[in-house]
């Protein structure tokens, strides 16, 4: 119904070569066209494809015949596609005879049209079929319909049959009946067909069955014997079961079952006309082993911590399997899908028991299924029932919830901080980072510590010449004497005199601070002496009471040097004391100054030893410190 074609039947050519051609209209068309195609469909014809055929229009077809002497042309042809409409002839017609109940049947069946397109409704064919014996000439036909296959009943044992099948579609006309074909239809009684061993099979390793199907019978009834031999034996054996595992097979027990050893199995199918045998069949149990399907399969879904689901699969060997004793040894493998998917997934698991699944889609019911085999030799076995399992959707869900209410509380917390940073970004700034304080000394300029000069920042400090360029060690130890009058004044004395008898000196400790020593030297002492004279009487009485208090509260300046050095010599004398004090002489070029302590308070202690009964002298020297109380 998509493509034709025409062919002719050439006249007399009057002796000359005669050219034909076809041409051809459509209905209510002026036009007038030439056959496409000339030799798809042989000589003396025209091939219309798709491109050229129009269902529904009436095709207005002439051939014309020319040779040197003139033309003719032949009458009108017109064609309707839908009414000329005539398929190819079924093919591959084959038949069969089967008996059922004692009563003979013919089994023809045929497959459509090469060129007909099955899938689509839109072509559909109707058979007949036709039969005769061979030696007669009248046909019998039996309208079959739209079926492929036919069951003919009614057949004369002993005779040879002729078979052919037709076809046609809804509209057009009947195809070419198909190739002959001949059947010899057996006589009412006749010997069996050969048999077939299907398979033989170990579930456990300790025991085997083999199957076979029977042939045809020839209409009588017949016995069938399973026999075999061992390798390496003359001996014939029978089956020793045939009811243990079902009809036409055998069943070997343990005490009929020899490991490493090959066997030979054959059937023997026999009536009363006669027997037949099967091929032979070689088995060695080791090889043939196929357990049972795993049995108890349960699936159970947990949640784990991130509360993710995930399927935990459980099962047990077959029951007849020895796996506790290790005689056999199974692996399994399991698939699973969707319900309503196609495809299996197919997961090997191993000789486990027992095996999780994750990344389960939520919300969708799963079917899952087990097998096993040996370890070794062996075939995997029948899957087991379909389990099924529905993973639930509120996993995910509360997983999306948390993640929705994290996010919204991040993006939250990152626009209040921006907002925070851009009105009050200065003082966020200042309160991560507070600015370094600057010196707490009095009268201590900013700007020397920036310069980095040490020369300008010892000098603001009070320690001029600092460190002592002179060596501390070379120094010469003299003596200074000391009264208690008023008018006395503290001069450096040159003699060599020996302390008082009443003085104690503590052993001499070597001091390494030379710089200290050089800086409070006895000459300092006694220049800044001279230099207290001019005060006035009021600032001695101050001065006095001014070391009283210092002795409740804070210390003296000679405290303070007797706690940092550590090293303290007492002496006291209850009458009139004269007492040297051991004198230093400096270098010209470096001025004498106390390196660590206020000049005011040098000038307060010195004229504190000139007006009370009490005084103390303090003597530091580089190899120790003597210090001079008198009462």
């Amino acid at each position: 119904k998509e493509t034709f074609s025409c062919w002719w039947k050439p006249g007399s050519d009057g002796g000359l070569p005669t050219n034909y051609t076809l041409l051809y209209s459509k209905d209510s068309e002026e036009k007038i066209y030439e056959c496409p195609d000339y030799r798809t469909s042989g000589p003396n014809s025209c091939y219309f494809d798709k491109n050229h055929t129009n269902p529904w229009t009436t095709y207005n077809i002439t051939v014309m015949a020319r040779n040197e002497i003139g033309c003719n042309s032949s009458d009108p042809q017109y064609v309707d596609v839908t009414s000329i409409v005539q398929p190819d002839a079924p093919m591959n017609l084959s038949l069969e005879t089967k008996t059922s109940a004692s009563i003979m049947h013919l089994w023809a069946k045929w497959s459509p049209p090469p060129l007909a397109d099955v899938s689509s409704n839109s072509h559909v064919y109707h058979y007949e079929l036709r039969l005769k014996p061979e030696e007669k000439e009248e046909w019998e036909t039996i309208p079959v319909g739209v079926q492929t296959r036919y069951k003919v009943n009614r057949l004369q044992a002993g005779v040879k049959y002729v078979v052919q099948v037709r076809c046609m579609l809804d509209l057009g006309e009947w195809s070419e009946w198909s190739s002959k074909r001949r059947i010899q239809i057996p006589d009412g009684k006749s010997p069996p067909e050969k048999p077939t061993i299907i398979k033989c099979r170990s579930p456990e390793k300790e025991t085997f069955t083999c199957w076979w199907k029977p042939g045809s019978d020839g209409g009588l009834s017949t016995n069938y014997t399973l026999l075999y031999s061992k390798e390496g034996e003359e001996q014939v054996y029978e089956c020793p079961d045939y009811r243990n595992a079902g009809p036409n097979s055998c069943y070997f027990d343990k005490k009929h079952t020899s490991f490493w050893t090959i066997y030979n199995i054959t059937v023997r199918a026999t009536n009363e006309m006669g027997s037949n045998i099967s091929d032979p069949h070689y088995v060695d149990v080791t090889y043939i082993v196929q357990p049972d399907p795993p049995v108890n399969v349960t699936l159970e879904l947990k949640k784990s911590i991130n509360r993710k689901p995930y399927l935990v699969l459980t099962w047990f060997p077959p029951p007849l399997a020895d796996v506790r004793s290790g005689w056999l040894t199974l692996e399994y493998e399991l698939r699973l899908k969707p319900e309503e998917g196609e495809e299996w997934e197919t997961i090997f698991v191993g000789q486990q028991t027992q095996y999780k699944m994750f990344s389960l889609n939520p919300g969708k019911k799963y079917i899952v299924q087990i097998h096993c085999k040996p370890d070794h030799h062996g075939s995997w076995s029948e899957w087991s029932s379909e389990e099924y399992i529905q993973i639930p959707t509120d996993f995910r869900v509360k997983d999306m919830v948390v993640w929705i209410v994290v996010g919204v509380l991040s993006s939250l917390i990152c626009l209040i901080m921006s907002w925070t940073m851009v009105l009050k970004g200065y003082r966020m700034i200042a309160f991560i980072l507070p600015p370094v304080p600057g010196p707490k000394i009095k009268g201590i300029d900013t700007h020397l510590l920036e310069t980095g000069k040490s020369e300008e920042l010892l000098s603001a400090l009070g320690c001029h010449g600092f460190p002592p360029t002179s060596d501390c060690e070379e120094l010469l130890i003299e003596y200074l004497e000391v009264e208690d009058s008023e008018d006395q004044q503290l001069m450096p004395s040159h003699d060599n005199g020996h302390p008082s008898k009443n003085a104690k000196i503590i052993p001499k400790e070597t001091d390494s601070d030379s710089g200290r020593g050089s800086c409070d030297s006895p000459s300092l002492l006694s220049e800044k002496c001279r230099e207290s004279r001019a005060l006035p009487s009021t600032l001695q009485t101050q001065n006095v009471r001014d070391v009283q208090e210092d002795k409740g509260g804070k210390r003296s300046w000679e405290t303070q040097c007797i706690a940092s050095e550590q090293k303290i010599v007492l002496f006291n004398d209850e009458s009139t004391k004269l007492s040297t004090w051991p004198t230093a002489q400096l270098p010209d070029n470096q001025p004498p100054m106390f390196a660590y302590h206020n000049p005011v308070d040098a000038h307060k202690i010195t004229l504190s030893t000139t007006n009370v009964h009490v005084a103390r002298v303090l003597l530091i020297k580089p190899e120790g410190i003597l210090q001079i109380q008198q009462s």
